[in-house]
């Protein structure tokens, strides 16, 4: 049996429109795999939304019986089971691959799709009933650099299209040389997000957190196009804070997050995302972020997320000059974007010094100037943008808890998991401090664990040094 595929009209096996696909002159089954038509690698080319007609031709003399099956390029999704695919081969899809995926009646509280364990660059869209003809028709896209994992997470009140029960489709399209391996998961959430409080573009949240649980505050900001720049801010707290961020879900936490800023005791946190930071570029979608409070002291606090259409970057420098007693410069600024003057006293100095005064400066407008007062200890100086930390402010976090068993005495903590330390225990009083071995202790998830074996002494104090 021969098979003939023509664009234009008919096959005839004549016609020079005719293309012949699958011939097997035995009368054996078509081999594996079956004729691709697609839009990279066959002749003819698939063109989406085009009419092609199909010739199936008996060579033979013989009667025969066929079955003859077309199948698109759209393979339907099991939500919680992830597809592994390749991009850029002659299998289905070449440099694009469409899925579907039936959202539920069961009214889930959220849908996300997320495509990972890229060994090149991908990109992500969603739409929701529309078949989309076109790579660039979309209800919603994640475009991230290189094999940064791709995330769309839709909401009920999420835009442009909420979350509705029916057939979505996903397209997985190629961004880098042939071939690329991926993995594609569509998860429904049937949490309670109703406690998630969103932020309005720009303005400041103020909130109480009381240190005892829950100690984490989730905050929720939609980031629309045109975006090139996202800032996450925390700041006139009166005790330690630490800021996650995570594009999608889950809700960021210690073990899951894109973003984390833990400067110690009150300084202020802050996140800046532009279009070629990692492993989440500044694009449009929804961003969660946790607020979280280890001191195990109540406070206040407020909290910020501002989106720009700019990335205000690169920061130019105009001429230095010497007046008013001051070494004065000004560079170009976006109005509440954040900036700190650092300080070297030799060029070859390993750090840059944060200078406090000033501190943190929240630009007004496009142009920023200031002037260091001299004389100063500084020969070298920098702008860059950020916010200032005070060495001096003393990092917090929540008390340990302590269990005797017959393994020994365990101290469990948490803290950023930045933070490094070391335990020190002394049996005496007044405490002379001995470094207990197996240090520094880390932690991948903010939960930090030591444990002193037996024997077991009447009594030992013990204290955490939180390592620089």
């Amino acid at each position: 049996m021969n098979v003939w595929i023509n664009p234009l009209r008919p096959p005839t096996t004549t016609d020079p429109e005719d293309q012949l696909e699958l011939a097997d002159a035995v009368g054996n089954p078509v081999p594996d795999p079956p004729f691709i038509l697609d839009t990279e690698n066959s002749t003819p080319p698939l063109e989406p939304g085009g009419r092609y007609f199909v010739g199936i031709e008996n060579p033979g003399p013989n009667a025969v019986t066929i079955a003859y099956v077309v199948d698109f390029d759209v393979t339907p999704l099991t939500e919680g089971v992830p597809y592994n695919g390749t991009l850029g081969t002659n299998t289905f899809g070449g440099k694009a691959r469409m899925f579907s995926y039936d959202v539920s009646m069961n009214n889930p509280t959220a849908l996300s799709f997320d495509l990972f364990n890229l060994t090149g660059n991908a990109n992500l869209t969603a739409r929701f009933e529309a078949f989309p003809e076109d790579p660039f028709v979309y209800d919603y896209r994640s475009s991230n650099l290189g094999t940064n994992a791709e995330t769309i997470t839709v909401l009920p009140d999420s835009t442009p299209v909420p979350l509705t029960p029916g057939r979505w489709y996903i397209e997985v399209t190629l961004d880098d040389a042939p071939p690329v391996d991926y993995t594609l998961l569509v998860t429904e959430y049937t949490n309670d997000f109703s406690g998630i409080i969103t932020l309005t573009n720009a303005t400041p949240y103020s909130n109480t957190n009381n240190g005892v649980m829950p100690i984490e505050d989730y905050y929720r900001f939609t980031v629309t196009d045109p975006v090139a720049r996202l800032q996450f801010e925390i700041f006139g707290a009166s005790l330690d804070m630490t800021l996650l961020a995570r594009k999608g879900l889950p809700l960021p936490d210690f073990a899951n997050y894109d973003y984390l800023s833990a400067n110690p005791g009150t300084n202020d946190e802050y996140i800046l995302v532009l279009p070629d930071s990692s492993p989440v570029t500044a694009t449009a979608g929804e961003w969660f972020l946790t607020a979280i409070n280890l001191s195990g002291q109540a406070g206040n606090y407020q909290i910020v997320a501002t989106q720009w259409p700019v990335s205000g970057q690169p920061i130019d420098l105009s001429p230095p000059q010497i007046m008013m007693g001051g070494f004065c410069f000004s560079w170009n600024s976006l109005a509440g974007a954040k900036y700190v003057i650092q300080g070297k006293v030799a060029l070859g100095d390993p750090d840059w010094v944060d200078l406090i005064p000033p501190g943190t400066i929240t630009a007004t407008d496009v142009v920023t100037s200031y002037c260091v007062p001299l004389p100063s200890p500084y020969h070298f100086f920098r702008v860059v943008e950020g916010v200032a930390v005070d060495s001096s402010s003393a990092a917090q976090f929540r008390a340990p808890r302590i269990s005797v068993g017959p393994g020994g005495v365990s101290l469990t903590w948490q803290a950023p998991p930045i933070f490094s330390f070391d335990v020190q225990y002394s049996d005496v009083l007044p405490p002379v401090w001995t470094t207990a071995p197996g240090g520094p202790i880390t932690s991948t998830d903010g939960t930090f664990t030591f444990n002193d074996p037996p024997p077991l002494l009447p009594v030992r104090y013990y204290r955490l040094v939180l390592l620089p």
